[in-house]
Formats: C-alpha cells, sequence, structure tokens
C-alpha cells in the first residue's frame, strides 16, 4: 500500500507575525506487510528525466530505476518515447518507468508535466535536465555586440 501525507510548514516574520512562505512537503511510502504480522516501509522517490528517448537521458532513466526510483521519462516526440519504454521493458523496468510527452520550450507541454506530477506523486524528488534546445543564431554584428553589453537584457 502506498501512503502519502502532506505536512504545511509557514514561515513567520518574527517581528510583523506576517506569514513569509508556506512550505508543502509531502512524503510517499510503499508499506509492505507479510503474512507472518512483520511490516516494512520503504520511502518512494519519484524522478522526471527530460529528453530520455536515447542516449545519456534513456541511461540516466536505466539507472535510476535500477535504484528503485520511479521515474517519468519525457521526451518531445512521443512515438521515439514510446520507443524508449518499450526498449526499458526488455530490461525489466517498466513497472517504474512512465512516458509523458514534453517539450521544454514550449510552456503548455511544461505545465501539462507539471499537473501529471503533481496529481500522480504528489511532489517531485529529482530533476534531470537533459533536453537540448537551439539557440539563437544573431547574424547582425552591432546587435550582436548590444546583446552581450546589455547582458542580454532588453534595453
Amino acid at each position: 500500500m502506498v501512503e502519502k501525507s502532506c505536512e504545511k510548514i509557514r514561515e513567520r516574520d518574527e517581528v510583523k507575525g506576517k506569514v513569509l512562505r508556506i512550505t508543502i512537503r509531502c512524503t510517499s511510502q510503499f508499506r509492505l506487510e507479510t503474512e507472518d504480522g512483520r511490516s516494512y516501509t520503504k520511502f518512494v522517490r519519484y524522478a522526471v528525466v527530460t529528453g530520455a528517448n536515447k542516449g545519456i537521458g534513456l541511461e540516466i532513466v536505466r539507472q535510476l530505476a535500477s535504484a528503485g526510483i520511479k521515474v517519468v521519462l519525457t521526451s518531445r516526440n512521443q512515438q521515439r518515447g514510446l520507443q524508449a519504454l518499450e526498449t526499458l521493458k526488455a530490461s525489466g523496468l517498466s513497472h517504474l518507468v512512465l512516458f509523458h510527452q514534453l517539450d521544454v520550450a514550449d510552456a503548455t507541454s511544461v505545465t501539462s508535466l507539471a499537473g501529471f506530477i503533481k496529481s500522480k506523486f504528489g511532489k517531485l524528488d529529482i530533476l534531470i535536465n537533459n533536453a537540448g534546445i537551439g539557440g539563437v543564431i544573431i547574424k547582425d554584428s552591432d546587435l550582436l555586440i548590444k546583446v552581450i553589453m546589455s547582458r542580454g537584457l532588453s534595453t
């Protein structure tokens, strides 16, 4: 049986008594009771690996799942992500790995993943941002100098 418990922590300004920050800490634990009445508790950890459909990302997912961590494998391309999930099934890790489509450059996609994590697990312990995104090419040398001098801030 998996149990989730959350605790609300309020940090107050000691002088004014106002609430500065509210933190919610959730723990998930797996409780197993044997036939002879012994009980074992294991805390469940959750991870997200972006860009995990191949290469280093896929291997990170494999290693985390091998350590007993529940991992969300993400990929911009749904078909490639599902193929990666099938690859992990051959390793016997499918019970610890889920797939969720994610484009880290798309706010709607990121929001969707955040909602999924919140509803499915209630917390996230590990985030590995392995997704590669393209940079910006500036061909106008005057603009390039302006961007560098302003440290990328709009003026």
